[in-house]
């Protein structure tokens, strides 16, 4: 969506693909800084350079990533991911923030009465529901409705597991490499 307002977003590096020219261009992992979110900053690179982007979304384009083994792989990943946040354009992190402020004011207790928070969290699971069935067809690709309205569960709780990860103290593990914080 954001693409097609001509705003840069990007995927995960393994469903991301960048043509040789724009890869040369942009100088390539080769020049750019160490980061353990590198998929990120070639985009970036890629995109400050000039070079156009797409967000494609087919059944003949269609990635599908296996899933981490464990929780504390999938945690380690998000922190990664996470560390790559911090130079985010201002929409979205915007859009992060709105999404935390969404839940921040919606459960804070007592500032809404409880029919507005029922009314606001079933619209938002109502459009996130159409929202994504919308695009899993897009994919050609069917989920059981019972899925995706246990996805916001799914969200809120990964969503404050990785919060909490995140801040806890500890390295950021990168192809089986351990970073520090300031390093990663």
């Amino acid at each position: 969506m954001l693409a097609d307002q001509g705003l840069p977003s990007t995927s995960i590096g393994n469903n991301m693909l960048v043509t040789r020219a724009a890869y040369h261009d942009s100088g390539g992992y080769e020049n750019m800084v160490f980061s353990t979110s590198e998929d990120l900053q070639l985009f970036r690179h890629v995109t400050a350079r000039g070079w156009g982007f797409r967000n494609l979304c087919s059944p003949g384009v269609l990635g599908v990533s296996e899933p981490q083994p464990t929780l504390q792989s999938l945690l380690q990943q998000r922190k990664r991911w996470m560390k790559g946040t911090a130079a985010l354009p201002w929409y979205l992190t915007g859009l992060f923030g709105m999404y935390a402020g969404f839940y921040t004011v919606l459960f804070w207790p007592g500032l809404l009465p409880l029919g507005t928070v029922a009314l606001l969290y079933g619209g938002k699971i109502l459009l996130q529901t159409l929202f994504l069935t919308s695009t899993l067809r897009q994919v050609g690709r069917r989920e059981n409705l019972a899925v995706l309205l246990l996805y916001e569960f799914y969200l809120c709780a990964m969503s404050l597991a990785v919060l909490a990860y995140t801040i806890w103290p500890g390295y950021v593990q990168w192809k089986q490499r351990r970073y520090t914080w300031a390093e990663a």
